[in-house]
């Protein structure tokens, strides 16, 4: 089976797969965006992902800015008001636990941004009791194993969701696992979806906010985000609302002929009008979330969720 992470040993960062003491509990991977925004010391016996080089003037996250400027003017009022904070040097240099959030994401799947927050700060205290801002810790993929889905669910997690994180827990506690801190900090997007779909209960939206939130990737686009969608349609001129009262566009209205889920936008116009903001789609996906509102703190704001955790319970 796909998934799981390397030894207790080894961490993935910007300049490559370091060895870490064995007595380390859990494994964090720092974002791969980092890499190209400071370049990290490794020893002799380190292997080393090589980076791509910065861009001589500002920081990478001005430079896309800017980019994305030049090909809409229009976004400069979302710009001046909202910094993306993932690409700023406090987020590039966050360090990311693989499994945590993954299962963040499987639980924040097709519900608010309020209600993952109280799902997973609920999931949380099943392992941690007595739960402070000091001891928060999400738990590791043995401890989700050890716990029947029956419990798991009493968190507020479908019975769905349950096996989806029980699938997980294995993908990371096995043998055979592959996606290891040097598979996530060398290997392309396109690699690391397609061995995060393999396991059970991650799709591709999961695996594309993980690598946008998670490892920060710079061009990730997705078109099966409703926020995204939606941040588009308000972007191109058009009323989201009234696309919505009258079923959407491209794929079917609600309850239409077609019986498919209806979109704000087609997928392929999504597709043609994000293509001049390669190599930073990840930014443009960012705003259209601004654009409309869109609450995305469940999908990777860890601060956020630490915060909620303590006043839910």
């Amino acid at each position: 089976m796909a998934g799981g992470a390397a030894t207790e040993s080894t961490t993935a960062t910007p300049g490559g797969v370091k060895s870490k003491p064995k007595s380390k509990p859990k494994r964090r991977s720092r974002s791969s965006a980092a890499a190209a925004e400071a370049e990290a010391e490794t020893d002799d016996d380190t292997a080393t992902a090589t980076a791509p080089a910065a861009p001589p003037k500002g920081t990478l996250l001005q430079h896309a800015e800017a980019h994305l400027l030049s090909v809409s003017p229009s976004l400069a009022p979302l710009v001046a008001a909202h910094t993306c904070p993932l690409f700023t040097s406090v987020g590039l240099a966050e360090a990311v636990d693989p499994f945590t959030s993954l299962a963040s994401g499987i639980i924040s799947q097709q519900v608010s941004g309020a209600a993952a927050r109280s799902i997973k700060a609920k999931f949380i205290s099943l392992f941690e009791p007595n739960l402070t801002l000091e001891s928060l810790r999400f738990p590791s993929p043995s401890l989700v194993l050890s716990l029947p889905l029956a419990t798991l669910q009493t968190a507020g997690v479908s019975a769905r969701k349950a096996a989806y994180l029980h699938s997980l827990a294995t993908a990371f506690t096995a043998e055979t696992a592959t996606i290891t801190p040097q598979f996530l900090a060398t290997a392309s997007d396109a690699e690391i979806v397609r061995e995060l779909t393999k396991i059970h209960g991650i799709g591709q939206w999961s695996a594309e906010m993980f690598l946008m939130f998670a490892l920060k990737r710079w061009d990730v686009f997705t078109v099966g985000d409703l926020g995204v969608q939606r941040g588009m349609a308000a972007w191109a001129g058009r009323d989201v609302n009234a696309l919505k009262k009258a079923g959407g566009t491209g794929s079917g209205g609600k309850g239409g002929k077609s019986g498919k889920k209806w979109k704000y936008m087609a997928e392929q116009e999504m597709r043609e009008l994000a293509e001049p903001f390669a190599p930073y789609r990840t930014l443009f996906c960012w705003y259209m979330w601004r654009c409309e509102g869109t609450d995305i703190d469940a999908m990777g704001d860890v601060t956020t969720t630490t915060t909620t955790a303590t006043t839910t319970k």
